[in-house]
């Protein structure tokens, strides 16, 4: 399979027309391979060495090829495909072979290995545990912010007639192995307080209300989960 994608400059061109037309004339180059009759690339054939412009050659040539390879549209590779270009070296080394073989294979998501690339020399395992660092930071924002209005469980810890009426132990019985720890401190569900919280909210023009237990890490100001229920008023 053969494409011209212009110029080193132009190849490298971030964005816009030069970005069009580079996936183009790849996916052109990729669909008339199919058409006639050239066989699939194997993931086996990315490996270190080759240039840059064949390794995307032989991805795209893996892909479409059964439910365990890596199933692509020309319009999907718009948006993904000159990122994936700019992330690899020219030669590929053999971590960026390994992680393209781990994305055609969908053993790791596209989106991921482009990360992953740009983050080198970044091991997989360190990059899993930034991920996994990044979604706490992101969960503690949102916690902070509030799965509901504060003033919303702030009155409901001051109603004491409420939180009289409902168990907070039979509730913690029922819902604690689902309750995720705190991001922010580590603290277990048990160590918590557990708010029963009834809030009525606007869905379109219909009613809407959850009644449930809302877990809150007060040390560190953070609605951590909710278990209930909505229904329509």
């Amino acid at each position: 399979m053969e494409y011209q994608p212009g110029s080193g400059a132009r190849r490298r061109a971030r964005g816009g027309d030069a970005d069009v037309r580079f996936v183009s004339a790849v996916y052109a180059a990729f669909s008339h391979a199919r058409g006639n009759g050239h066989p699939p690339s194997s993931p086996q054939d990315l490996a270190q060495g080759i240039s840059s412009n064949g390794a995307i050659e032989v991805f795209i040539n893996c892909c479409n090829t059964g439910t365990d390879r890596l199933f692509v549209t020309e319009s999907w590779l718009t948006l993904r495909l000159p990122a994936l270009r700019d992330a690899l070296s020219d030669p590929i080394s053999e971590v960026q072979a390994h992680a393209l073989r781990l994305a055609v294979t969908k053993a790791r998501h596209l989106g991921d290995v482009i990360t992953f690339l740009k983050a080198q020399p970044l091991t997989w395992d360190g990059y899993d545990e930034m991920k996994r660092d990044l979604r706490a930071a992101h969960d503690c924002a949102s916690m902070e912010r509030g799965l509901f209005p504060w003033p919303v469980i702030i009155q409901a810890l001051n109603d004491e007639a409420l939180q009289r009426s409902h168990d907070s132990a039979a509730g913690m019985q029922q819902h604690l192995a689902e309750c995720r720890p705190c991001p922010g401190c580590g603290r277990e569900a048990a160590d918590m307080r557990w708010v029963w919280v009834r809030y009525s909210t606007v869905r379109s023009l219909r009613g809407c209300v959850f009644e449930g237990w809302v877990v809150l890490c007060r040390p560190c100001g953070l609605q951590v989960e909710r278990f209930g229920r909505y229904t329509m008023a």
